[in-house]
């Protein structure tokens, strides 16, 4: 079943307000089709922590919200088998930061996974392994090539995360054990182009690096973690399938010049 943001899609293509209810402790997604998509995410809570995952496995990496603080990591698998990519003194961490005080405060919003149309890609077959997973149009009002899936945390369940137009939807709440809400809301907008810099440097480096550094990765794709001063942190959809098939002509113009 296609899905527009917040339901099944409709005749019209119109965006529906009904915020779907589950007590689901978890939530998969991917922006596409089959056949030419975003990767897929899956944003998971246990007990009172939150997990934000690329992949139907986890990947290569993750975010995380724990009592004490938010983390981003390589994950424990990825790192097992690439033990290259842990640092000298934080391991698998890769970034680190506080979490809101919600006695303080009404809500806590630190973190968006971001889906550039540019980088949906034909990223191999599905099988059997995603059910329950939700699909997402692309943008398609004018001016507007970018899903962004921003994730607020209440302690209130009578705290809804309300859309500021007609461009948001609130898609998705779970909830954790330990009484915290998560709220999903949907935004298409016009990519920043800060944000399109920085997929093209990340591009740019992996086609540097190692050849190990594509054939490692999990569907030829990719995080562009964006720390952008003053607005929340961001997992950046990146697809290398464009990168892996430059560099793979690359190689092969070489071995033919060395033969």
């Amino acid at each position: 079943m296609r899905e527009s943001i917040g339901t099944s899609v409709q005749e019209d293509g119109q965006w529906s307000s009904h915020l779907p209810s589950s007590s689901k402790s978890e939530y998969k997604f991917a922006v596409g089709t089959p056949e030419v998509r975003s990767a897929i995410w899956k944003i998971k809570t246990h007990k009172q922590d939150l997990y934000i995952m690329h992949g139907v496995f986890g990947g290569v990496q993750k975010a995380s919200r724990h009592a004490n603080a938010w983390y981003y990591q390589w994950t424990k698998e990825f790192a097992a088998a690439h033990p290259r990519v842990l640092d000298p003194d934080n391991g698998r961490c890769i970034d680190t930061w506080p979490v809101v005080d919600l006695s303080q405060s009404s809500h806590e919003w630190t973190l968006s996974v971001i889906v550039p149309d540019s980088e949906l890609a034909p990223r191999g077959d599905l099988g059997t392994g995603t059910p329950n997973l939700h699909w997402y149009e692309p943008p398609m009002a004018d001016g507007a090539d970018t899903t962004a899936f921003h994730i607020t945390i209440t302690a209130d369940e009578l705290a809804c995360v309300m859309p500021q137009d007609e461009s948001q939807e609130t898609v998705k709440r779970l909830h954790t054990p330990g009484g915290l809400y998560v709220w999903i809301l949907a935004h298409r907008y016009l990519l920043h182009e800060y944000i399109r810099d920085g997929i093209r440097d990340y591009k740019e480096s992996v086609a540097r690096g190692p050849i190990e550094e594509l054939t490692t990765r999990p569907e030829f794709s990719g995080f562009a973690f964006a720390n952008h001063e003053g607005s929340p942190r961001m997992l950046v959809d990146v697809s290398l399938v464009d990168v892996a098939r430059q560099v793979g002509i690359k190689r092969e113009s070489e071995r033919m010049i060395c033969n």
